[in-house]
């Protein structure tokens, strides 16, 4: 009766015609809540509305959103290419991809040191399907996408657990990766391609213009990566000469 008062009072007031109910209800939402070891079902679940929320949140800091799109599919290019050394789950893609479209909404403050911006803007937003604890690990991947890597120094970083460290330090180390490969916002690589050889990662594209910025933001930010997976960068360009197997490759 109370609620069925209230739907009433909400439909003379606005003099709408209808009123949709959801039959999602706060007490479900605190019992998921007091489910940890639901969390990957649940992030499963409402991955799309969750990248949705926060391509929406994006927008709202006036995010520039096809370097963010492009970062977020680099970001799970690489994840997916070390799944056998990161050992990381669905849900870290998730908060992957959600740092990635997010790492430089703190521009919307300033520039200058805007990646602190961003962690803050992330650790106090509500995003939809998302913790605060999730939010912040979230926050702190985005931290770390320039300038410096974790120090004992860093407070924040420090009151997480060893285990939220290290999500952060492999997210944070793929994530610079990823935005140094578009430092210019222009999304110029297109098909780009990520396999490993040996203690190599190497990338590789076809008939590509110009990458000196890259190959310069690459060298000067794969530093954190390097530190965690022990891994090093090698380019190489495809050219359009084709030989029986293929094309042959140029390396740099």
């Amino acid at each position: 009766m109370p609620s069925l008062l209230t739907y009433l009072v909400l439909l003379v007031e606005t003099r709408s015609q209808s009123v949709i109910v959801s039959d999602a209800s706060i007490r479900l939402g605190i019992l998921l809540d007091l489910m940890p070891a639901a969390g990957g079902e649940r992030l499963a679940d409402l991955g799309h509305q969750i990248l949705s929320a926060a391509r929406s949140l994006g927008k709202k800091y006036q995010n520039d959103e096809g370097h963010a799109e492009r970062v977020r599919e680099l970001a799970v290019l690489i994840f997916e290419t070390l799944k056998s050394e990161h050992h990381l789950t669905e849900a870290h893609r998730l908060y992957s991809q959600v740092a990635a479209l997010l790492h430089d909404v703190g521009n919307f403050i300033g520039a200058r040191s805007h990646h602190k911006h961003s962690y803050y803007i992330i650790s106090q937003s509500e995003l939809f399907g998302l913790r605060r604890r999730e939010l912040e690990i979230i926050g702190h991947i985005a931290r770390y996408h320039r300038r410096a890597l974790p120090q004992r120094s860093h407070t924040a970083f420090m009151a997480l657990d060893r285990e939220e460290r290290m999500i952060v330090s492999k997210l944070g180390a793929i994530l610079r990766v990823a935005n140094a490969l578009d430092k210019e916002h222009r999304q110029k690589l297109k098909d780009l391609n990520v396999a490993e050889e040996g203690d190599h990662l190497v990338l590789w594209a076809e008939n590509l213009a110009d990458l000196t910025m890259e190959r310069l933001a690459l060298a000067s930010r794969c530093d954190f990566f390097t530190q965690v997976f022990a891994a090093m960068f090698t380019w190489a360009q495809e050219t359009t000469t084709r030989k029986r197997r293929g094309f042959t490759r140029t390396w740099a």
